[in-house]
């Protein structure tokens, strides 16, 4: 059964390294990187993943900064497309016309998939007024919204993302970390009823696989897609949800399928590329 990972995060760790931070081996950051990476997903079972954008990082030169970020997005995607086939982009609302132009770059010239938001770290409320200007932009030129509900974040409320799904009712947008915390579970709960544009990711979830059944009955399966949270850290691969979870909730085989994979295929407009061989 393969597992299509919705939620991980590149871009942290240069960030913390001077120079041109070199293991004993000799091998590069980029290619600690990706070996460290591809072995936590090896331990975790995951199969693939989409690689997307951590906000923690720097912008001293602003929009150019945002630019390397995504350009080294697609080639971390490019370097290893049988585990990482998709990547999503970082957009800053608050570069006003040049994250628009971004917007349109990710997808003419970087190929991505969708943009990825974590409005807490980026400042601005998720349904701000630059920020629905990009959304429409990602839309407009076929790009999945990526947005993040952190639990306790007044930037990322639950209330302000139904706004974003009211205002595009025929994208889907995929929130991650939405059913982290107890109170936004409920929260969420009530809203999918007037929203069914809503799709959630399992990272940062808490409660096991007693958290992926309830999330299921009260959602339906089709709402919810596998994301491990897992982001590079210089202390090592952090990450917040497990497979073990998902495989001991019950949930049939075929629940599981569309969890672990189908459901996210479906949402890139993509046809599934199978489980990794052996």
């Amino acid at each position: 059964m393969e597992i299509l990972d919705a939620h991980q995060h590149l871009g942290v760790i240069a960030d913390f390294v001077k120079g041109d931070a070199r293991e004993a081996s000799g091998e590069s950051a980029e290619k600690v990187e990706h070996r460290t990476r591809v072995e936590s997903m090896d331990r975790s079972e995951i199969d693939r993943a989409i690689i997307g954008p951590s906000y923690g990082y720097l912008m001293p030169e602003g929009v150019a900064d945002t630019r390397k970020l995504n350009d080294s997005l697609a080639a971390f995607r490019d370097s290893d497309p049988r585990r990482f086939p998709f990547a999503v982009g970082a957009i800053e609302p608050k570069q006003g016309e040049a994250a628009l132009e971004e917007v349109r770059r990710i997808r003419s010239e970087l190929g991505m998939v969708g943009v990825m938001w974590h409005n807490r770290l980026q400042g601005c409320y998720v349904d701000s007024p630059w920020m629905r200007r990009c959304v429409r932009e990602a839309v407009d030129v076929g790009l999945v919204p990526f947005v993040h509900s952190h639990h306790g974040s007044l930037l990322e409320s639950p209330w302000r993302v139904e706004r974003l799904a009211q205002e595009f009712p025929q994208t889907t947008f995929v929130v991650i970390d939405g059913l982290a915390g107890f109170e936004e579970t409920e929260l969420f709960y009530d809203i999918v009823a007037r929203r069914d544009n809503l799709v959630f990711d399992t990272g940062m979830w808490s409660g096991g696989s007693g958290k992926v059944k309830a999330a299921a009955r009260e959602m339906g399966i089709g709402r919810l897609v596998f994301g491990s949270g897992l982001y590079s850290h210089p202390m090592g691969f952090r990450r917040t949800q497990t497979v073990e979870a998902v495989q001991e909730s019950r949930l049939t085989d075929e629940e599981q399928a569309r969890l672990f994979a189908l459901n996210l295929y479906e949402i890139l407009g993509q046809k599934p590329l199978g489980p990794l061989p052996g």
